[in-house]
């Protein structure tokens, strides 16, 4: 009696192991969760060149809300204060936004009614898939093309240029490398003598058509600059620095090959 109890022990002990094992390896194979899609409405706008036909503006409007759909629907936002007191002494804002568009419907279209000059508008509802994590094989460094608005004008931009540079970012001019990603960066005047306010965008898309979806991958950052001294090196270091990571990460991105 006593070996047949110790056996009946020894089978449900296995039983149970089994079990938890098949248990296991059923979790181990479980599939990943499809990516869901993000339904958004959005609207895109377009202003007409002289005798620039209907077809041409429509699509630039399209564009423009897809590529608002992309900003809306898969956004990461990260953000950095300092204070002195009760007073904002620095802010640093950093926005990031990943998507293609699977689907698109046009809801309305056409010229804004008393709009001088005339807009047209389009109204779309987007779904939009998250961009998948596969990084491409874009060879490094990253090329970046600058374009500056700012009163400081080339100053600035010579500056900004060599601190990218001293990042590892190879600074180059749009005409001459048309894969080089374009980085708009605007420098307002001092909002209130003690900070200067900077702002960037850097994007990387597909090329929109009716036979190849719209993927965008969209970095923007914002910048209270402390003590209004765009120029000083070390602000200027800290800058790039942010830009560079921007663009690395745009570089090597799943549109790194377009």
């Amino acid at each position: 009696m006593k070996k047949s109890a110790f056996t009946q022990k020894v089978v449900v002990s296995l039983f149970f192991l089994s079990a938890a094992w098949c248990v296991a390896e059923d979790a181990t194979n479980e599939v990943p969760a499809a990516p869901r899609p993000v339904v958004v409405e959005v609207f895109g706008y377009a202003a007409p060149d002289k005798d620039q036909p209907v077809a041409a503006v429509h699509r630039e409007a399209t564009e423009d809300a897809l590529k608002n759909a992309v900003l809306q629907a898969h956004i990461s936002l990260d953000v950095k204060v300092q204070t002195d007191g009760m007073r904002l002494k620095e802010r640093q804002l950093r926005l990031r936004s990943e998507g293609s568009v699977e689907h698109s419907r046009v809801i309305e279209a056409g010229f804004m009614p008393n709009s001088d000059p005339p807009i047209y508008r389009v109204h779309m509802e987007v779904s939009v898939l998250p961009l998948s994590s596969v990084p491409a094989t874009t060879p490094l460094p990253a090329q970046v093309a600058l374009i500056i608005t700012s009163t400081h004008g080339k100053p600035f931009q010579e500056a900004l240029s060599a601190s990218l540079q001293k990042s590892g970012i190879q600074v180059v001019e749009a005409e001459n490398e048309p894969a080089a990603l374009i980085a708009k960066v605007m420098l307002t005047g001092s909002t209130n003598q003690v900070v200067s306010e900077l702002r960037w965008e850097m994007r990387r898309e597909t090329l929109f058509s009716s036979t190849e979806p719209y993927e965008a991958t969209v970095l923007r950052g914002e910048w209270l600059m402390p003590d209004g001294h765009p120029f000083s090196s070390l602000e200027m270091d800290k800058l790039a620095a942010m830009i560079a990571q921007d663009a690395l990460h745009l570089w090597i991105s799943p549109q790194g090959e377009l």
